[in-house]
């Protein structure tokens, strides 16, 4: 099922003269699949009760902005409120056109419209905002031929003369500082809903954008989603529990989180039937086996964690002459080492060591050495006890900074890997 967020988007604007056009913006972001917020719809109290808590809420829950700005200012905060809360804005007041400062008066009344204040504290969220405006806004007849339909659409409508003209100088201000990006202009009502569509679909857009870039996810998403979401993480997770319990009993991030954990781990040499089990080994060079002070030594060749058991050990290891598998190796860290005639021939040094200090080692331990020359192996293989430590050649990175995945002798995964190291040693030549 495929993933369709529903965002959040706030309508604001001024409730007198533009009720038609609150109810159109709602019902095309409805029709969108998206879900409208507005103030006049607050389930936190009645739909008369004023708060910058309740305002700020609305605009906290969404993920976009629209406003609808036209012939009125709106009310201003401390009309309807006798004392505002403390003033999210007060630290951007000198950049706020209509601020009066309201930290400087006794009273602490806010002089900003419940539309401009949305405006700013939206901003300063830095939720994406859009702008739908009438460019009629401040013409004088264009209002009050509005304000007659409006009056006359319900002989309880008060006229808006009084808020249109006293604080028209304040809307100036708001709606030409407010208009410029992500802006909709509109004359009439089919030009208005050409704007609610188009200023939708920027919403969505710009929604998605920032998903990207910030690597978040906003809006819902359907319960029949989240439903099958839910199912699919349970599915993964059985999956990964069956992994744990019958194969991968655990993921390192590197060789050092593995070595680690086996340095505290009892018993690593004994396999399932309680016996030693022959420590066997499948990797390019080995130099990590064989240096003292060096990653798996301690482990395979010291008798540090041995308690006086004797423990054979066995080695598949790469000839020297296995040209394409060092060139390859070359290739892959040229980050490292830019120089590739001197990689390769260090590279080939470090296979030589590796093979005397096994045949010095083979001269009082169980140890068998085995060359392989044509053979490409993309993991590292270490069977130690009852488990397989198994870590794969990535290109662009050392073999002890790879994962290793800790594999249980009774699991099938365990087996075929096994199979594979048992096919590279009869290719390879007893050294």
């Amino acid at each position: 099922m495929p993933e369709k967020h529903i965002y959040r988007i706030f309508i604001s604007s001024c409730k007198r003269l533009l009720e038609e056009e609150r109810r159109i913006l709602s019902d095309c972001i409805l029709n969108s699949g998206n879900l409208p917020l507005m103030m006049e719809v607050n389930f936190d109290g009645s739909n008369s009760t004023y708060s910058l808590e309740i305002d700020k809420s609305k605009i906290d829950q969404s993920d976009c902005v629209i406003f609808i700005l036209s012939y009125l200012y709106g009310e201003k905060i401390h009309d309807k409120i006798d004392k505002c809360e403390k003033c999210p804005l007060f630290s951007k007041k000198d950049s706020i056109a209509n601020c009066m400062k309201c930290c400087m008066n006794d009273q602490n009344i806010c002089s900003l419209s419940f539309t401009e204040f949305e405006y700013e504290y939206a901003k300063q969220l830095k939720k994406p905002m859009i702008v739908i405006f009438n460019k009629k806004y401040n013409s004088s007849k264009s209002f009050e031929e509005k304000n007659e339909l409006y009056i006359k659409a319900n002989t309880e409508n008060e006229s808006c003369v009084d808020a249109f003209y006293s604080k028209r100088d304040n809307n100036v201000r708001f709606v030409s500082n407010t208009a410029k990006r992500h802006a909709y202009p509109y004359t009439n009502r089919e030009e208005f809903i050409g704007c609610c569509l188009s200023s939708i679909q920027c919403a969505q857009e710009i929604i998605s954008e920032l998903e990207v870039k910030e690597n978040k996810s906003c809006g819902l998403i359907p319960y029949a989603y989240y439903s099958g979401l839910k199912q699919t993480e349970t599915e993964i997770r059985d999956k990964l529990l069956f992994l744990q319990k019958y194969s991968v009993e655990m993921v390192f991030d590197s060789q050092k989180s593995a070595l680690d954990a086996l340095s505290i781990a009892p018993d690593i040499y004994f396999g399932s039937d309680g016996s030693i089990s022959p420590i066997r080994v499948l990797a390019i060079r080995g130099i990590s086996f064989i240096e003292t002070g060096r990653d798996w030594r301690e482990f395979i060749l010291d008798d540090k964690y041995k308690n006086c058991n004797k423990v054979p050990v066995e080695f598949v290891l790469s000839s020297e002459k296995n040209t394409q598998l060092i060139i390859d190796r070359s290739n892959a860290f040229k980050e490292y080492d830019e120089n590739t005639d001197t990689f390769i021939e260090n590279y080939k040094n470090d296979i030589d060591k590796v093979h005397i200090a096994i045949k010095r080692y083979k001269q009082k331990h169980q140890c068998d050495l085995y060359l392989y020359n044509n053979i490409k192996p993309p993991f590292r293989m270490v069977f130690i006890g009852m488990y397989l430590y198994l870590s794969f050649f990535l290109r662009d990175k050392q073999a002890m900074k790879s994962p290793v995945f800790k594999i249980r002798d009774s699991s099938s995964l365990y087996r075929v890997c096994e199979d594979y190291y048992n096919s590279v040693k009869e290719s390879s030549t007893l050294f």
